[in-house]
């Protein structure tokens, strides 16, 4: 899955919403105001966490290269890069993951409270049923 073409989406717009945070009328309207403040903040996790996978990716990248170097002067750092890469692997999977539920949209119940309640049930009655 290619995930370039909403990651720009999401630094174009990370863009306008830098431009409308820094504006000096922001707080003119509050619920306005906390709507963009809320979405800024989801884009700059989601970017940041794209930036991390990049980065894993270029890691796990040179590290794979260094592991299949058969020079002399270079077969510690080979051993020590194939050490690096199942942890290397497992945080590439993680960060991929973390991309990928970051680029869902929220959901509008999310932030919402709810009250469960759970009652308990009469023993005698249920094993009746059961039985």
């Amino acid at each position: 899955m290619n995930l370039l073409p909403h990651i720009e989406r999401f630094r174009n717009r990370f863009a306008e919403l830098e431009d409308l945070v820094a504006s000096a009328n922001l707080y003119d309207n509050p619920a306005k105001a906390q709507s963009l403040l809320k979405e800024h903040s989801r884009l700059k996790l989601a970017l940041a966490q794209y930036t991390e996978w990049e980065r894993l990716e270029k890691s796990l990248a040179e590290n794979r290269e260094l592991a299949s170097s058969t020079e002399a002067e270079m077969v510690e750092l080979a051993a020590l890069a194939r050490e690096e890469l199942p942890e290397l692997e497992l945080a590439l999977g993680r960060a991929h993951r973390q991309v990928l539920s970051s680029i869902l949209p929220p959901d509008e119940n999310e932030e919402r409270n709810v009250i469960v309640e759970i009652r308990g049930g009469d023993r005698w009655r249920r094993g009746r049923d059961f039985c």
